[in-house]
């Protein structure tokens, strides 16, 4: 399915907010109470994020055995032009009980066919201008499976601040929403032809896959950065060392996610050459906290001060 994040209540409706809950009660195994708590916020769930949410009742669906009901939600989002990749339709071991059934691989074919058709749609970057006069701009890479405009509009407290966001759009695509960084050279690409010429101060961002592969394009040159602020990072093993990075990083890290997100900033910080500063958030996981707009804050304001 996805992977856990904030400890939040169900009261809340909205996904960020009910998904450390359907994640916890997932990893218990409780597949249909999580599938309850899914289906009693769906009405409620902003529009933008309601294909993951039904994503994810068709996985704890399949969980709890209820095969053909699951086949049909499949159908049902594949009607509304909510297309799934291979790795979600196949791969995802929460679906491995609808693997080989004649129905699930004649819609698993059909998905991948509008999968195809969207392929020809190029991508592009999110945007919102800074509302002050711009010092820079923020590129903030979205999480593996994740959105541009989710993650333009959690930075957005950065253009009162002065920053322009650039959220560029993975041309790697999982859904026909969702896009992952796997390919760092198509990753490069999308990134530096999507920001465009970008003046002033430029701080590079993003959130899991996101920021280690932000990380590893500027450390290569492929954005010309003055800083990192990364988030819950996936920091990449293939590089680069903590000796190849020459900007200042800014870790945001949780409290509550997995060590092998947390330990790596840890060793970052102990080997880097560069200033280092880690600002760990209680009840975050790995997802972006609470009060993220804070967060932002002092991040750039921590980065300004490490400018020459």
């Amino acid at each position: 399915m996805l992977r856990g994040g904030l400890v939040a209540t169900v009261d809340d409706m909205s996904l960020n907010e009910i998904g450390p809950k359907v994640f916890g009660l997932h990893a218990d195994g409780k597949y249909q109470e999580a599938l309850d708590v899914v289906a009693a916020a769906y009405g409620s769930i902003e529009p933008d994020d309601r294909p993951s949410a039904w994503y994810w009742m068709i996985c704890l669906t399949s969980r709890i055995g209820d095969l053909e009901r699951a086949e049909t939600m499949l159908e049902t989002a594949l009607g509304r032009g909510w297309w799934f990749g291979d790795e979600m339709l196949r791969a995802d071991a929460d679906v491995a009980p609808m693997q080989g059934r004649e129905r699930w691989e004649a819609l698993v074919l059909q998905s991948l066919r509008l999968a195809a058709q969207d392929a020809v749609v190029p991508a592009d970057a999110e945007r919102a201008a800074a509302t002050s006069p711009s010092v820079g701009a923020v590129v903030a890479l979205h999480a593996r499976w994740g959105r541009a405009p989710h993650t333009r509009d959690t930075w957005l407290p950065a253009t009162a601040l002065g920053y322009d966001v650039v959220a560029p759009t993975s041309s790697q695509r999982t859904s026909h929403d969702r896009g992952v960084w796997d390919d760092l050279d198509r990753a490069a690409l999308d990134v530096t032809t999507q920001s465009g010429s970008l003046a002033g101060r430029i701080v590079v961002t993003g959130r899991s896959q996101g920021a280690g592969v932000a990380l590893r394009l500027a450390t290569e040159g492929a954005i010309r950065a003055a800083a990192a602020i990364l988030v819950a990072p996936a920091l990449p093993t293939w590089g680069p060392t903590p000796g190849d990075v020459t900007i200042p990083v800014y870790f945001v890290l949780g409290e509550e996610d997995d060590a092998r997100f947390v330990d790596p900033a840890a060793e970052f910080a102990a080997t880097a050459s560069v200033p280092v500063h880690i600002e760990t958030i209680a009840g975050m996981g790995h997802l972006y906290p609470h009060g993220f707009g804070d967060v932002i804050g002092r991040a750039l304001a921590w980065c300004e001060e490490q400018a020459p």
